[in-house]
């Protein structure tokens, strides 16, 4: 059996092989590319979990950046507040319950990205980036000691402090 992922979709579960989602993370990961960010930039990741947050993940790592993901329940403040501190250059977005209200934290310079489910519609979506662009065929090797993650904490006790997890941390 073939099948990476299994993401329900309403009362039907679709089925990622290791090609598709192969395909899908190198696609995505040369429109990260094609931004043009500054080396190792910040890429935040707002979610609940599903697919498509691993396969975002993925094309962070395989484009030579740092994935900072977030709770899919902060409030705009709080949303602000970490993409800020983090020195995010660049959002994706996708299953969220109040993305409408989260939204007014997104700093205007920042690039975003709608993963399917996401209720963003000024972002370029997936299906767009999956359409439109190549896949990127070098292969991305980092050096064990970079960063690869940086993971906030609720900020129950204060505002969120960020956990840097390099390569070799995993």
């Amino acid at each position: 059996n073939d099948v990476y992922l299994r993401q329900p979709i309403g009362d039907e579960w679709v089925d990622y092989t290791w090609k598709d989602c192969g395909n899908q993370v190198r696609k995505m990961a040369s429109y990260i590319k094609s931004l043009e960010l500054p080396d190792k930039s910040k890429i935040a990741l707002v979610s609940k979990n599903y697919s498509h947050w691993i396969m975002a993940d993925l094309a962070i790592i395989m484009s030579g950046h740092t994935t900072v993901p977030f709770y899919p329940n902060l409030t705009s403040n709080q949303l602000n507040q970490v993409l800020t501190h983090s020195d995010s250059k660049g959002i994706f977005t996708g299953k969220l319950d109040d993305w409408e209200n989260m939204r007014a934290g997104v700093p205007a310079e920042v690039q975003g990205i709608a993963m399917p489910t996401s209720t963003e519609e000024s972002y370029i979506t997936w299906e767009k980036i999956q359409e439109e662009f190549p896949r990127l065929e070098e292969n991305y090797i980092p050096n064990k000691s970079d960063l690869s993650s940086i993971l906030y904490t609720s900020g129950t006790t204060g505002s969120p402090k960020g956990v840097m997890l390099e390569h070799n941390s995993y």
